[in-house]
């Protein structure tokens, strides 16, 4: 899939009128009447043609952002179960060698004398201790770093992110998508993406002030993301929308022709 925003120029967040204007200009330059390259142009015409169908709507437009940051979820946990793997084997590879070192140190004290074997045991044991220490102070670190960031924990949140948007997104099913970011918020209060898709799910249940305060919560953890300011500040105009509608005239119940018969021999008597 072309990426729409990159065909027109324009920023993920631009908002409407930036995209029309840029759309417009980009047919201008680019009409096959114009454009001394007809082949190409056709092409790059039908290329801003596509870009301007998926931006011009704001619903198809939100689909694709949602599907875009779906797949940067995906993403995200592809490369932190890389990241996963690489560190193990980093692990893996460090004790190997610590054991054929010490299994070296071993053979070499083997074949020396009793009595120098006894003074170089211990000075080895003294040696070894602050080996063992010093590296000790050495992985350390490193293990409190891994359990801090506990990336296996991180990849399993972000898969069932991305399951749950699964969920709502290609297979409508909100409530079973909400239960998965709630149990994924119990685990992580602040996982944005979790927020997020909380968010789209209660509008589209039309839950609008429980979406807006999810978004707003988001946007508290991420206030860079302006892509996801973006979407708040659109619920919130369509939320000040509906509200500003006028109540529809209620309608006067039609009398049943029984009734009209009545009122006029009621009328008639009289």
């Amino acid at each position: 899939m072309i990426d729409p925003y990159s065909v027109l120029g324009v920023a993920g967040d631009a908002e409407f009128e930036t995209i029309r204007a840029a759309y417009r200009r980009l047919v201008r330059e680019n009409h096959p009447d114009v454009a001394p390259d007809k082949g190409s142009a056709t092409i790059r015409m039908a290329q801003i043609n596509e870009a301007w169908q998926l931006l011009g709507a704001p619903e198809k437009r939100a689909n694709f952002d949602a599907l875009s940051r779906l797949q940067a979820v995906e993403h995200a946990a592809q490369i932190a179960a890389e990241e996963r793997a690489r560190l193990e084997a980093q692990r893996r590879s460090r004790r190997e060698h610590e054991k054929s070192a010490r299994t070296g140190k071993s053979q070499s004290r083997s074949k020396s004398s009793s009595s120098s074997q006894t003074r170089t045991a211990t000075s080895q044991s003294r040696s070894s201790g602050k080996s063992t220490s010093t590296r000790t102070r050495k992985t350390d670190p490193f293990k409190r770093s891994a359990r801090a960031k506990n990336p296996a924990r991180e990849m399993r949140l972000l898969r069932k992110v991305a399951h749950a948007s699964q969920l709502f997104r290609r297979e409508g099913k909100a409530d079973e998508a909400a239960a998965l970011c709630r149990e994924i918020l119990l685990a992580d209060g602040r996982n944005v993406q979790a927020r997020e898709l909380m968010g789209d799910i209660l509008a589209h249940q039309g839950r609008l002030e429980s979406a807006l305060m999810m978004f707003d919560q988001a946007i508290q953890i991420a206030p860079q993301d302006r892509m996801l300011r973006r979407k708040r500040d659109q619920l919130q105009l369509h939320q000040t929308h509906h509200l500003s509608k006028p109540a529809p005239p209620q309608k006067t119940p039609k009398l049943s022709l029984f009734s009209r018969l009545r009122a006029r021999l009621c009328k008639s008597s009289k």
